[in-house]
């Protein structure tokens, strides 16, 4: 669709019509012949046509169905599981009970009559009808939720109102056509698993009876032990921990789940995070859902610290906290926290399940130690910024407009007030820039993205007039401590009888005219600095001294008077340049930086990274039985993949794995931390590597190209020198070069571990 087409305005009322891309910066829109001509400016919105679906009936679909998967490979263990079911109902009517768990005998009757059922739908996978047939008893709290996230996704996509009638409810996404199979048998391929006999998994009148007939007893009682880190306790930490009470996981003697959040509920968490309710608004997050989750098993051990994880907490998450993990999953929603829990857990070899949704998309990634690669920075898709001068000057979309509008807000009321006078108002910027103005002869400066603004004039009966000021007085008058008026009737009478002074565009200002140009700032002579230094030295003075006259107000999503504010300053300034207004909740959603967070995808994936929790807690050595999972429920599709392998490398003729490292226990003969001659020693004796240069971090600890006097001290200090003491072992991470070492690319880390 085409909107703000200057000259050809029929485009403007014109219906969706195709286009052909011809390159980066043209298209084709069919035979404009009959149109007026083009003027200038536009705006091209993609717009996705309607499509109709029809459905088979259940009767027949059963019969002939139509599998969604992604290869032969897929669409044959599909048809199998589609064959297994129904010869699992046919099962019941016979024997009026499920197969018993892992009992031989029972399986191959399922397996008889999956192949009577499914001869029409080609061979069967007879490993898969097998195993699904032998734990089709059991129950899988991380499978039902899945199952439940995916159906109700669907439950949303449409809604049957008659029968075979389906009719869509909100139209945005794609309904599944027409099954869908999901397995996570390869849980049942670790070594553990496949030995286990009936009586392994028979009943104990546990509440874990369900998880017990796939995993075993003995299982269940090493996911009792388990000692897990939960890094963020929001729409995936809520769906976590609740998955991890339902599992029983760390529900047993010396289990103990950590998680850390440092948030406090707010009233925009409560439609997506489980285990938050009302009353709950203001409290730490972290310590609201690790009481909800006690109520939902009183044995499960949960503790919860309102902490940010980083350098400054390493005395509370150090290394030696991580080495006593048996994993950690991450459910945070910045790249910053996510590379510092990398490298935490790289450091100490822990395993780490990374977990992160957008909208309808999400993700699950292993890694585990020393069998899969280490993790690799990504980059945020949500991370959107615009140049200075489009948000200032230039805006084209209300995303410019509202963020101009945070600027705006911070500029007020949270920044120093030099930084309001920063922004040039329309009628200048017009002065400065009028609409007859050329780039160069022949072309407008005022064309393409930079769309011409026109002035607005004050009327205090127009709703977004009165809304904008009345958000901003009362702002205003918070950070004055003064008291603020809400009658909006008196606020407007006061305004309607005043008198604002003409606006007197001046000559001489600066507009950055390109993208990138910088902006030119005034320069001050140095007794023009001095004479403002103790100006202001006399204010500070005269408001009080050291008290602070005024409360800067930080912007906050959830705060109404915040958002009316963000709300009415976008939509006047969108009205300058001629953009179409944004709604409240829009306005909420790109001013507070909101990535959309759908519940349906946080449950599908806290429950595939259960399904990967299962397997580390068999400390399964295979790392074919791990997966990496990418799912899109807009659409329904779902990848699973192997995660990469470790990769190797050859240092000084022989293979390391990046998981190698140097492990020195760096104590002495005298019971102290050892000497860097020592450690050179022991370097020399055991690898046969003559050390030429040691750091630890920029700190030249040796250098064998320093002369003998020096070398001698480098030697006689202790690895321990300049290191704050700690009441734990520490271990340093030092940097080497060997003689000899001029072809090498990387080294294995040496790590060395302090008394």
């Amino acid at each position: 669709m085409f909107s703000g087409v200057e000259g050809m305005v029929e485009l403007n009322s014109s219906e969706p019509c195709p286009v052909r891309v011809l390159d980066g910066f043209r298209l084709e829109i069919g035979d404009t012949s009959t149109f007026s001509p083009y003027c200038g400016g536009g705006r091209v919105s993609e717009v996705r046509p309607r499509q109709e679906h029809s459905y088979e009936p259940l009767r027949q679909a059963l019969a002939m169905p139509r599998i969604q998967a992604r290869s032969s490979t897929e669409l044959l263990r599909s048809r199998s599981l589609h064959a297994a079911f129904q010869a699992l109902h046919t099962f019941c009517q016979e024997r009026h009970c499920l197969p018993q768990p892992r009992a031989s005998e029972d399986a191959e009757r399922v397996l008889e009559l999956a192949r009577e059922l499914g001869s029409a739908l080609g061979p069967l996978d007879e490993d898969v009808v097998r195993a699904f047939a032998s734990v089709s008893a059991g129950e899988l709290c991380p499978v039902a939720s899945f199952i439940g996230a995916l159906a109700a996704q669907e439950a949303m996509k449409c809604w049957a109102r008659a029968l075979l009638s389906p009719q869509a409810i909100t139209g945005k996404f794609l309904p599944l056509d027409q099954w869908f199979y999901f397995d996570a048998l390869e849980c049942l391929a670790v070594e553990g698993a496949a030995r286990l006999m009936p009586e392994d998994c028979a009943p104990r009148g546990s509440r874990y009876d369900g998880q017990i007939a796939v995993f075993g007893a003995d299982f269940q009682e090493e996911l009792g032990r388990q000692k897990y880190f939960v890094v963020g306790a929001g729409a995936i930490g809520c769906e976590l921990l609740k998955n991890f009470a339902m599992m029983g996981l760390a529900a047993g003697p010396g289990g103990d789940i950590t998680v850390t959040d440092m948030d406090t509920v707010t009233h925009s968490n409560l439609h997506r995070q489980l285990l938050f309710r009302e009353a709950d608004v203001g409290k730490p997050k972290a310590q609201v859902a690790a009481a909800a989750v006690r109520l939902m098993n009183p044995d499960i051990k949960v503790t919860a610290h309102q902490v940010q994880l980083g350098p400054g907490t390493e005395k509370l998450f150090g290394n030696a906290f991580f080495q006593r993990l048996d994993g950690v999953v991450s459910a945070l929603d910045t790249l910053t926290a996510r590379a510092y829990l990398e490298s935490c857990c790289i450091r100490s070899r822990t395993a780490l399940l990374d977990t992160g949704t957008e909208g309808a998309k999400g993700n699950v990634l292993a890694m585990v130690p020393p069998l899969s690669q280490p993790l690799e920075p990504s980059s945020d898709p949500a991370d959107r910024s615009f140049p200075l001068c489009t948000l200032r000057f230039f805006p084209s979309a209300i995303e410019h407009t509202l963020l101009w509008a945070r600027d705006e807000f911070e500029g007020l009321f949270q920044l120093p007030a030099e930084s309001v006078n920063r922004f040039l108002g329309i009628k200048q910027l017009l002065h400065d820039v009028p609409p007859s103005h050329e780039t160069s002869p022949g072309v407008p400066f005022w064309s393409g993205d930079k769309r011409c603004p026109h002035p607005l004039i004050f009327d205090p009966s127009n709703d977004t007039h009165l809304a904008y000021v009345e958000a901003a007085a009362q702002l205003l008058a918070h950070t004055y401590r003064l008291p603020s008026c809400g009658d909006r009737v008196a606020t407007r009478d006061v305004l309607c009888h005043v008198v604002l002074p003409p606006f007197v565009p001046k000559d001489g200002r600066y507009v950055p005219t390109a993208e990138g140009m910088e902006e030119v700032e005034e320069t001050l002579e140095p007794g023009q600095m001095l004479d403002l230094v103790q100006e202001l030295a006399q204010w500070k003075q005269e408001l009080g001294g050291g008290t602070e006259a005024m409360d800067p107000i930080h912007y906050d999503k959830d705060s109404d008077l915040h958002l009316s504010f963000i709300t009415a300053a976008s939509n006047l300034r969108a009205e300058n340049y001629g953009i179409p207004p944004a709604s409240r909740l829009t306005s909420q959603r790109i001013a507070g930086r909101i990535v959309p967070a759908i519940i349906t995808t946080t449950a599908a994936v806290a429950a595939l990274a259960c399904l990967e929790v299962y397997k580390l807690a068999w400390r399964c050595r295979d790392l074919q039985c791990y997966r990496n999972s990418n799912l899109f429920l807009s659409v329904c599709l779902f990848f699973r993949i192997q995660p990469p392998p470790a990769p190797t490398y050859w240092y000084r003729g022989k293979e390391w794995s990046c998981w190698d490292r140097l492990e020195v226990r760096a104590i002495g003969e005298d019971g102290q931390a050892m000497t860097v001659r020592e450690l050179l020693a022991r370097l020399q004796e055991e690898h046969g590597w003559t050390v030429t240069k040691l750091l630890r971090g920029s700190t030249m600890l040796y250098d064998a190209e320093e002369d003998e006097e020096m070398q001698a001290q480098q030697q006689a200090q202790r690895l321990s020198d300049g290191v704050e003491r700690s009441a734990e072992p520490q271990q340093l991470e030092l940097q080497y070069v060997c003689a000899g070492d001029e072809l090498e690319d990387v080294c294995p880390p040496l790590l060395c571990t302090l008394p």
